[in-house]
């Protein structure tokens, strides 16, 4: 038979490999035939890591189910979690905080305190925030210069997900949450 475990190809295991192609039932033959679901690329990326990035949600089941590292990092420091939020697949979220992953974590990809609420909020995704937040995200958790996630999401004009950071309890009166008032105002005078 032959050895599928420790072989690489430009760094990657053929279960690297196979996930990046998103060939799930090759995936899952791997894991059923003791292929590392932990295993690393050169780039330190777990193949939970490489899933959840590319919205492979049947591939991030089938390595949860086989041991994978719901917390794993990459040399950067993303996580599975980081990574399905930064490219908002939501259904990937929404498994990873069924399969426990910490919603909370602070410094996941960046040293600047950024947390998976704020990315979410940053970047408009409010699908991934109302899931992140009724998983039990700190609304008020702050990056290390003070920014919150209602203060990235009113900078950057996301109605939606101001209201509903809002609406689970994001205090407004914080000196960093100045852009809050110019959002909504604006929302209002476009109607």
């Amino acid at each position: 038979m032959e050895n599928i475990y420790p072989i690489h190809v430009d760094g990657k295991s053929f279960l690297i490999a196979a996930v990046f192609g998103g060939q799930t039932g090759l995936v899952n033959a791997l894991v059923h035939r003791g292929a590392d679901a932990n295993t690393r690329g050169n780039d330190g990326m777990s193949p939970l890591n490489l899933a959840s990035r590319k919205g492979f949600t049947d591939i991030v089941r089938i390595l949860l189910d086989n041991g994978a590292d719901i917390e794993s990092k990459d040399h950067c420091g993303r996580t599975p979690l980081y990574n399905a939020v930064l490219c908002e697949h939501h259904d990937i979220v929404m498994l990873l905080i069924e399969r426990g992953a910490d919603v909370n974590t602070q410094h996941a990809c960046r040293t600047d305190g950024a947390s998976y609420l704020l990315i979410a909020a940053f970047c408009g995704h409010t699908d991934v925030v109302r899931a992140l937040v009724s998983a039990g995200a700190d609304v008020n958790l702050q990056r290390n210069n003070g920014f919150s996630p209602l203060s990235m999401a009113s900078q950057e004009g996301h109605v939606d997900c101001v209201k509903l950071l809002i609406q689970h309890g994001a205090e407004v009166d914080t000196q960093q949450q100045w852009c809050y008032t110019t959002v909504l105002g604006r929302q209002e005078r476009s109607h």
